[in-house]
């Protein structure tokens, strides 16, 4: 096949060289068009930015608009707790909170380990806070329910300090036998 066009382009080598190119107009003329495709392209390119950016502003709105519908379900799910209301009401549950969680610490320290009984009744208690959380979520700001979640914290509170004074009679009696 080589030596086919070579033949044909030899036999019309005259018709080939007929026509001449001026370098100068040529190169010009191809500016021209590459002058035409880089307008072309950014205008392209900052409209096509526009769109990237369109979605992902709107996904980020969606994304956040599920986030949103997730910390609302799950609010709903496990209630409102006594920070979710007012700051009051925030400092109240961190103090008992922390009475509670010092309250178990000094029991596990003096007994070894807490009465799986006792443990049983914390267990009840802290079923029932879950219901009050639930019906504050139902009924938000109410006095009833709100008062009813303090008392909660207080009465285990108390439970605490009862096991801890038995653990300490406890001591006192085992160390009277041992003398």
């Amino acid at each position: 096949m080589k030596d086919e066009l070579k033949i044909f382009t030899g036999k019309h080598r005259e018709q080939f060289e007929l026509y001449t190119l001026d370098l100068d107009d040529a190169w010009q003329g191809i500016e021209e068009k590459l002058d035409a495709i880089n307008k072309r392209s950014i205008h392209v390119s900052w409209w096509g930015m526009a769109k990237v950016a369109a979605v992902v502003l709107c996904t980020l709105t969606i994304g956040f608009g599920f986030y949103l519908n997730n910390q609302r379900m799950s609010r709903n799910e496990n209630g409102i707790s006594l920070h979710n209301i007012s700051s009051e009401l925030a400092d109240t549950e961190a103090y008992y909170s922390s009475q509670i969680r010092e309250k178990m610490e000094l029991i596990e320290l003096q007994s070894g380990e807490v009465d799986p009984e006792v443990l049983g009744a914390l267990e009840i208690l802290d079923d029932d806070y879950k219901s009050l959380k639930k019906d504050l979520n139902d009924y938000a700001d109410s006095e009833e329910v709100i008062n009813a979640m303090i008392e909660h914290y207080r009465l285990k509170l108390s439970m605490l300090e009862k096991i801890l004074e038995e653990i300490q009679k406890n001591k006192d009696n085992e160390e009277v036998l041992a003398i």
